[in-house]
């Protein structure tokens, strides 16, 4: 697993999230049509990998580098270092944003039980500090693990924002 950070001058990512908030499903369908776009970019790139290898450092490093906002789109949502993060920003008063897999974080499962307990409980404290939190369920999986920070700041890879991928 590995975590990079962009650091850009202008951000197709930040557009791509925001337009899931403001127009969601409508959006997502429009997105499917096979479109790219260029994105001039200058700045630096930090790598890191795990378990162990200071990839989980990066992401909270990004994290709390944010001063005005932050949007995020994640496959899995466990990690209680990540929502102590994004818990801390939200408290500094940057806005937090959250789009996240459904399947993996929001289901449950045939006895009425949630399948990820901790994803509840991650999403829900950050509702209750004011952040937007979503779930979305257009795809059979939304395999997302994009952290974009004041719309200059990229973190991606395959970096899974759970406990398990520490």
């Amino acid at each position: 697993t590995h975590g990079f950070s962009f650091d850009l001058s202008h951000l197709a990512m930040k557009t791509a999230t925001d337009a899931v908030f403001s127009q969601g499903k409508k959006w997502v369908e429009k997105a499917t049509e096979k479109s790219s776009v260029t994105v001039p970019a200058a700045g630096t790139i930090e790598v890191a990998f795990s378990p162990n290898e200071g990839a989980e450092a990066l992401v909270v490093k990004v994290i709390d580098s944010a001063r005005t906002e932050i949007r995020m789109m994640s496959y899995s949502f466990t990690s209680p270092v990540v929502a102590k993060a994004l818990l801390s920003a939200r408290h500094r008063g940057v806005d937090v944003q959250l789009v996240a897999d459904w399947e993996s974080n929001a289901s449950k499962k045939k006895d009425g039980t949630w399948k990820s307990p901790k994803s509840i409980a991650a999403m829900s404290a950050l509702v209750t500090a004011g952040a937007d939190v979503r779930t979305i369920d257009a795809y059979d999986i939304a395999h997302d693990k994009v952290i974009v920070v004041d719309g200059a700041t990229v973190e991606t890879g395959s970096f899974n924002y759970s406990a398990a991928a520490a």
